[in-house]
Order: structure tokens, then sequence, then C-alpha cells
């Protein structure tokens, strides 16, 4: 909570006004190096990792789920991303032939979002998108 945060953007319409005219008591309460208004706010997902959740792959792929562990770690990240996103699965095919669906349960996606070129979490709320690096 004492943590310096380097970087504080705020994309909103209708609360604008209200927090420019306590910007003097929002940035040392947040303990932010630069306070801004964001007009526009494209974001950028960026694929870190995947890695298997083996408490799920196991038991329900029992000895199968080397084999996918195995095949996971030859395909790019992104890919599996993009694919889960849009589907909500993805279709690993196996050395030998087989097809198997996995799903967000079986794989942890981490990811790192980007607008304008910051590595930022976000939080929305009430109509109010709130972007921070640490």
């Amino acid at each position: 909570m004492n943590a310096q945060i380097s970087y504080v953007g705020v994309i909103t319409e209708n609360y604008r006004d209200l927090l420019d005219r306590n910007k003097a008591d929002i940035i040392p309460t947040i303990k932010t190096k630069k306070f801004e208004f964001v007009d526009d706010a494209e974001t950028k997902v960026n694929v870190v990792s995947i890695k298997p959740v083996y408490s799920v792959l196991g038991p329900e792929f029992k000895d199968k789920s080397n084999k996918i562990i195995t095949a996971l770690q030859t395909l790019p990240p992104k890919r599996i991303f993009e694919e889960i996103s849009k589907t909500g699965h993805y279709n690993l095919e196996l050395k030998d032939g087989e097809a198997i669906k996995l799903t967000s349960k079986h794989i942890s996606i981490e990811t790192k979002i980007q607008v304008h070129g910051r590595d930022v979490e976000i939080i929305d709320i009430n109509n109010i998108t709130i972007l921070i690096e640490k």
C-alpha cells in the first residue's frame, strides 16, 4: 500500500471534471509519479507464458497428461491464447494423431497488457477505467 506507483491513467467521460478538480488530493493519496487523463486506450495483450494446470490435466487425462505437457511446450503460446480466446478451447494434436480439447481450466495463461507502450494493470469501476503501471 505504501509503494510508489509509476503511472496512473484514467479513462472516463462521466467523472473527468470531478476527478480533475480533486487531482491535488488524489495524486499524493495514490502515491503516483504521473497521473493523466487518457482519451483513448488501444490495448495490446502480450502472452508471457502458457503453463499446464497439472492438478486438472493429471486426473482428467491420466496417462496422456505427459504427452499433452510435452506437446504444449513445442507450441507458440500466442497461438494457444488466441484460439482459446476466440473459441473457448484449443485442439491439441498429439504425436499419435489423437486430438485433445483443452480449455482455460487446463492451461494457465500469463499475459501483460500494454497501453501506449506501458505494461499496465486495468481496473474498471462504474464507467471509469484506471490504468496502473507499478
